[in-house]
């Protein structure tokens, strides 16, 4: 079709056609309706029929941006009034415009203007400017494809019997991108590690040559993708088993700029409202796309540095709270659609008492509505996640009193429903669907490990934390947040977690404690073999931080509540040098420590490589962990 385009334009004149030719009406529809070809499967607002509406839907979903807009929409108007006049003159179906004075002049007229000129000039600016949005979005062919290179790699490629059991479109397409795609590679510091990664994945998307016509017809797409494959095997091997992404290199624009926190519930949000919500298969497979293709995103600003450590950390952590979000109040409403929701008739409350955002129903009735919370511990409470983290997550409720059930037509008690409830939560998480899996769960942080209930009240979590919690549950704690949750459940918690950690404890058990639990750590998990350092679990590495940040805020919270504001590594230890309990020299050499070992850890993520460097390497940084660990924990 657009070579057809291209033809008419050449044959016509190239701007004398308004609908036909260069920056003409069809333009403006083919640019368009690409959107809706790609995207109205998943986006039912590019389903319409009519140009002006699609446009504004593009606009909203942010596949065109205002700029464009404003040049397409007004375009689109004025060209229709250009083609109606010119069909006006004789009644007749033309699209091309006069070539005589006198009818010249009719049209300019006819548009407004004084004279042929100052139409010409107006026609042609609108022409141009859709011109030049038409060529981003098609990135149009301008020369015949270039002759097959001799690379054993490609050669290879094109004498498989892959490559015979594609359609001659397919091979037609795969002959376009194959030299295209060499001298991308040829660009780049590693092209035969470029090639051999970018080949894996254009043998999987071979057979649906839609994708492979893309990257051939997309120069800055093709860019975008060899530089990235490149840069990570672990984009690569996403790429492989989730081809859909593919379609989020179209867009530099929204690829390497993720969203924030708010955008990414508003946009989860709107993604489900989408799809049908009792169709559960539908949703986990939503869910699993949303979430890749903004992990991608991420990923792809943070290879081309647009994003610092902390700010990918906080992103992939963002990202799994709004899916954590979207995962409950799906099955919430699921469940509660049979079930009721669990209510319960109050006892005499144990905490202060904390506003309800749900009022007691019935006029004197002690009926309350009972709260659920998801919690976040480990490197997910600690806004820390890396590209391939579980989530390390616990369950609590506010049940209590008497009269625990649920109250719709299918009445369980309130135990029940939560035990049901998390595990459908655990479930949505961690099936493996087409679109693979959302991340692994770890749930072996809730009291008692992995033999105790999958869901506790809120009153057995405080009591097993005063009364039966380690050392390191408590350790634990310190980077635990809530992730969802009513108001008064999330004050609840954060009232338990603030009384547990701001105990008063015999510092020298504690510092016995949490020497013991950190050499029991050093024998079973790590490095057996002294020619590498392991990031995480050596002696100098990221755990060694932990472990020191945690020691001085149980030892000191007491003293300084505060300390205990926070869960994540890195204002914990700024609090610690607020309080005086560290001395700034020794704060700041371990929070960049901290982030330098990190940021080594994201790479090596990116590489599917385990976080394991040369002995040699990370020498200073390892020296002031083990200095900070002997003079503040081993003294």
């Amino acid at each position: 079709m657009k070579a057809m385009i291209n033809r008419e334009a050449e044959r016509r004149g190239k701007y004398l056609d308004v609908k036909l030719g260069t920056g003409g009406i069809r333009e403006i529809e083919f640019t368009a309706q690409v959107f809706q070809l790609m995207r109205g499967g998943r986006i039912p607002e590019l389903r319409g029929r009519s140009l002006l509406p699609t446009l504004d839907a593009l606009l909203a979903q942010q596949l065109l941006t205002a700029e464009e807009f404003e040049v397409l929409q007004p375009a689109y108007y004025f060209l229709r009034r250009t083609e109606n006049r010119l069909q006006m003159w004789n009644d007749e179906q033309t699209h091309s415009l006069p070539t005589t004075l006198e009818r010249q002049a009719c049209l300019a007229s006819s548009m407004g203007f004084a004279d042929w000129a100052s139409f010409e000039a107006e026609l042609n600016r609108h022409q141009q400017a859709v011109a030049q949005i038409f060529q981003r979005v098609f990135a149009l062919e301008t020369q015949e494809s270039q002759p097959m290179p001799e690379h054993p790699a490609i050669q290879a490629l094109l004498h498989s019997r892959l490559y015979n059991t594609l359609t001659d479109t397919g091979r037609s397409r795969l002959n376009r991108l194959l030299p295209a795609l060499l001298d991308a590679c040829n660009a780049l510091a590693d092209p035969e590690q470029a090639l051999e990664r970018c080949l894996r994945i254009v043998q999987k998307i071979a057979p649906r040559s839609g994708y492979i016509a893309m990257l051939a017809d997309h120069p800055n797409a093709l860019e975008q993708f060899v530089r990235l494959v490149s840069d990570s095997l672990w984009i690569t091997s996403q790429l492989t088993d989730h081809p859909i992404l593919l379609d989020q290199l179209l867009d530099s624009r929204q690829l390497y700029t993720p969203l924030d926190r708010e955008q990414l519930g508003a946009a989860l949000r709107l993604e489900l409202e989408r799809i049908d919500q009792g169709d559960t298969e539908q949703v986990m497979e939503r869910l699993r796309q949303f979430k890749q293709a903004q992990v991608l995103r991420v990923a792809a600003a943070d290879i081309t540095g647009v994003l610092p450590l902390m700010k990918v950390s906080d992103q992939l952590t963002w990202i799994a709270e709004a899916v954590l979000e979207e995962t409950q109040r799906h099955v919430w409403e699921t469940m509660t659609a049979q079930t009721g929701v669990p209510t319960y008739i109050a006892a005499a409350p144990e905490y202060p008492p904390i506003p309800s955002p749900s009022p007691a129903r019935g006029e004197g009735s002690k009926i309350e509505e009972a709260g659920f919370a998801i919690i976040a511990y480990g490197k997910l409470g600690g806004l820390e996640l890396g590209y391939g983290s579980d989530l390390d997550i616990i369950f609590l409720h506010d049940s209590h009193g008497t009269a625990q059930q649920t109250n719709g037509k299918k009445t369980l008690e309130n135990a029940v429903f939560y035990a049901r409830f998390a595990q459908k939560i655990i479930h949505t998480l961690t099936t493996f669907t087409p679109a693979g899996r959302l991340y692994e769960t770890d749930t072996r942080l809730r009291p008692s490990g992995a033999s105790g209930l999958l869901v506790t009240s809120l009153n057995a979590f405080r009591t097993y934390q005063q009364e039966k919690a380690w050392v390191w549950e408590h350790q634990a704690l310190l980077r635990a947040r809530v992730i969802t949750g009513s108001e008064r459940l999330r004050a609840q918690f954060e009232q338990v977690r603030h009384e547990i950690l701001c105990q008063s404890r015999d510092r020298a058990e504690l510092r016995k404690q949490v020497i013991a639990m950190r050499q029991k750590m050093w024998d079973s998990m790590a490095s057996k073999d002294a020619r590498v350092f392991n990031l995480k679990k050596d002696p100098g590495g990221v755990t060694d931080i932990e472990f020191i940040v945690q020691f001085l805020i149980l030892a000191h919270a007491h003293e300084y509540p505060e300390l205990v504001r926070w869960s994540d590594n890195i204002r914990q230890l700024d609090s610690l040098q607020v309080a005086g309990v560290l001395p700034t020299d020794t704060a700041e050499a371990l929070a960049d420590a901290y982030r330098t070992l990190r940021d080594r850890i994201h790479e090596l993520s990116l590489q599917e490589q385990e976080a394991v460097v040369d002995a040699g390497q990370f020498m200073r940084e390892r020296e002031v962990v083990r200095a900070a660990w002997v003079g503040l924990v081993e003294q």
